[in-house]
Formats: C-alpha cells, sequence, structure tokens
C-alpha cells in the first residue's frame, strides 16, 4: 500500500517497503535501522551506523561517542579518542598521561616542586606558581612565603638594637652619677671652706682679743707710778721744764748745777727701762699677730 514514507536521514532517501529500513544507509550525522538517531555533536559527521560510535571526535572530546572531555590539563586540548591520554603532554600544574592535577603539596610543570614549608598549610599552594593559598607562618612574607633569608637577617638586627639601647642607658646612668659626685664633691669643698673661714675667723678674733689684752696690760703697768714718786708722765714734764729753764737762764750753762741738772736728765728711770722693754715686747708680738692673720686670710 506504500502509505509511509522514508526517514529523511536515510541516504538516498531509500527503505526497505515491509519495515522502512534504510537499505542505502543514513545520511551524515545519524545512526539507526531507519537513521532516527543523531550522532553525538561532538562527532565528526559521522558514527557507527548500528551503535552510534563516532568515527572521530572533535578536538578536547574523547571516548566511542565522544562523550568524555579531555583533561584541561593536555597542552593542546588533544587527547587520544580511546583513553584519553593528551597527545601533546600536560600544562603547568598537571601531570600523568591524562593530565591530572597536582597533587596536595606540589606544584610546576608535572608538579616537580613541593609547595614552600613556610606556608601556613604546606598541602596549599597553587599549582602553577606555588602561592601559598592560605597565607605565610609567622616569620616570612612573600607569595610563596620564601623570604625567609631576609627576614633572619632583619632578626639579626634586633639583638645589636637592644645591646645599643642598653649601652645608651647604661652611659645615661653614668652621667648621672657622675654629676652626682661632682655637686657632692664641690658641697663637701664649699663646707669646708666655710668652716676654715670660721675657724680662722675665731682664732683671729682670739688673737686679737689677747693683743687688747696684752695692750691694756701694758697700759696699765705704763699708768702705775715709779719708785720716785713720780709717773712717767709726770719725769717728762719735769724734763721739759727743766730744759726749758737752762734755756731762758745762761748763768744755768756751767759748773755744778749744770752737771746737776744734766746728771737728772741723763739718768733714767728704772722703772721706765722696764716700762719701755714691755712696751717694745707687745709691739712685736702685735705685729707676729698681724703677720699670722694675714698668711691665714691668704690661705683661706
Amino acid at each position: 500500500m506504500c502509505d509511509l514514507t522514508c526517514n529523511k536521514h536515510c541516504n538516498k532517501n531509500t527503505c526497505s517497503r515491509d519495515s522502512g529500513y534504510c537499505s542505502a544507509g543514513c545520511v551524515p550525522g545519524y545512526f539507526g535501522d531507519k537513521c532516527d538517531s543523531a550522532c553525538n555533536s561532538h562527532c565528526i559527521q559521522t558514527c557507527e551506523r548500528t551503535s552510534g560510535v563516532c568515527d572521530a571526535c572533535v578536538d578536547g572530546n574523547y571516548g566511542a561517542k565522544c562523550t568524555d572531555t579531555c583533561s584541561t590539563g593536555c597542552g593542546t586540548l588533544k587527547c587520544r579518542q580511546d583513553n584519553g591520554e593528551c597527545l601533546d603532554g600536560c600544562q603547568t600544574g598537571w601531570t600523568g598521561r591524562q593530565c591530572a592535577a597536582c597533587s596536595d603539596g606540589f606544584y610546576d610543570i608535572n608538579c616537580t616542586s613541593r609547595c614552600n614549608k613556610n606556608c601556613l598549610n604546606e598541602l596549599q599552594c597553587d599549582a602553577v606558581n606555588g602561592t601559598c593559598l592560605t597565607g605565610c607562618k609567622p616569620g616570612s612574607r612573600g607569595e610563596e612565603c620564601s623570604i625567609e633569608v631576609v627576614l633572619k637577617e632583619e632578626g639579626r638586627d634586633i639583638p645589636a638594637i637592644v645591646g645599643a639601647v642598653v649601652v645608651g642607658v647604661l652611659f645615661i646612668i653614668l652621667l648621672i652619677l657622675v654629676l652626682i659626685l661632682v655637686l657632692i664633691k664641690r658641697r663637701r669643698r664649699k663646707r669646708n671652706k666655710d668652716f676654715r673661714n670660721r675657724e680662722f675667723g675665731n682664732e683671729s678674733k682670739s688673737q686679737i682679743s689677747r693683743l687688747d689684752v696684752q695692750t691694756d696690760k701694758v697700759l696699765m703697768w705704763n699708768d702705775k707710778p715709779g719708785d720716785s714718786g713720780v709717773t712717767p708722765a709726770g719725769e717728762a714734764d719735769q724734763a721739759y721744764e727743766n730744759t726749758d729753764i737752762q734755756k731762758a737762764d745762761p748763768k744755768l750753762e756751767g759748773g755744778s748745777d749744770q752737771d746737776s741738772l744734766n746728771t737728772d736728765e741723763e739718768a733714767p728711770d728704772p722703772a721706765e727701762g722696764d716700762n719701755s722693754g714691755q712696751v717694745e715686747s707687745s709691739v712685736n708680738n702685735e705685729a707676729s699677730i698681724t703677720t699670722e692673720i694675714g698668711k691665714s686670710d691668704k690661705e683661706t
């Protein structure tokens, strides 16, 4: 009766009259008895008519029907259709035939490098460049936490800085102590000087007092009347009067009277001689005391 039409995907639009089987095959992209199933979109146009197995896959896919994806780590995104093995090697951060990602703790081409031990988590770093993903441990810095040597050198400067600070503080303390000692020494020197001044002043006053006492004694002795009953002052007045009488009366120049008068003038009074010696001794004592006072003032 031929009331049914062959599938449009039958090659040459021919099919079996009884079953509709495309006897001439299917157009590219379809498979099945009646060419009613489409090949996978990743197949290159054709696939096996009965199973749909792709004759070839587009780049990036593999498998019988090109349903699997090649690893993103493949160098050119090309892999074998049967097993997915990368045809041009792996990109950085990938390893193996199918270019699997690096295991934890490794990075670089074919995952041959270990993550830096200064990473906070040594098992987590970028598979391509080794950047620590969780940061660095204390005492290191940088993307790969690899500036350990610089930090150690900086750490060596810390004791030097601390030592310099300690030396500076000790120097300041020593300077303060020296200043205190100098001030104390100056005060002691001034106090000793004041004490010596007071001591020499008291001694000078004592010497002056003794001199005054000796002078008073001399004066009192001079005021004391002699054996003749006439004071030295009276004798001096009498001698002065006799001299005036001689000048007034020429008759008294010769004879016994003149000799008597001369004898009276030349004969010294014993009391007056003693008093004169005491006065001279007192004057000498006073000069000696004055010299000692002058020496004390100069030393002060």
